[in-house]
């Protein structure tokens, strides 16, 4: 084998790596974001996870970790797409984010401002601008808080 044909070899088998990595990334993003919609009562839409940003950051301990961000999409009464994020540090999730959704009372997901009517025709136009996170162990807070 000729040190052309070994390089070649490594790149092919370096781009097998990261793909590899990326499904199990995603897959982990997928159980995520099915887990915090059945926690709350919400419905998953697509049963899919959309890629978004891929960066580098250190950890702890100074090493490179790879930070993804996933998007999902997930309903509150079966009409209105909401949508959501999955963060990833490596194989660890981060946190879910979930958009303020209706409650069949009224009422914006317990956190967020209360509707002055309940109605099923609720415009975007009326539903609050903040995106809340939803983190495993249930603690609730703004973005950026529970990284």
């Amino acid at each position: 084998m000729s040190p052309g044909e070994g390089l070649l070899l490594l790149v092919v088998l370096a781009a097998l790596a990261w793909w590899w990595a990326g499904l199990r990334a995603r897959e982990t993003a997928l159980r995520a974001a099915r887990e915090a919609t059945e926690r709350e009562g919400l419905q998953l839409l697509d049963s899919a996870v959309v890629g978004g940003r891929v960066r580098t950051v250190r950890d702890a301990s100074g090493r490179l970790q790879l930070n993804r961000h996933y998007r999902f999409e997930f309903s509150d009464d079966g009409l209105r797409r909401l949508e959501g994020e999955v963060r990833l540090r490596g194989r660890r999730v981060l946190g879910v984010t979930l958009a303020p959704w209706r409650q069949s009372d009224g009422e914006f997901d317990g956190r967020g401002a209360p509707t002055a009517e309940p109605d099923a025709r609720m415009s975007a136009a009326r539903v609050p601008p903040a995106r809340w996170t939803v983190v495993r162990g249930g603690r609730h807070g703004r973005p950026g808080e529970a990284d």
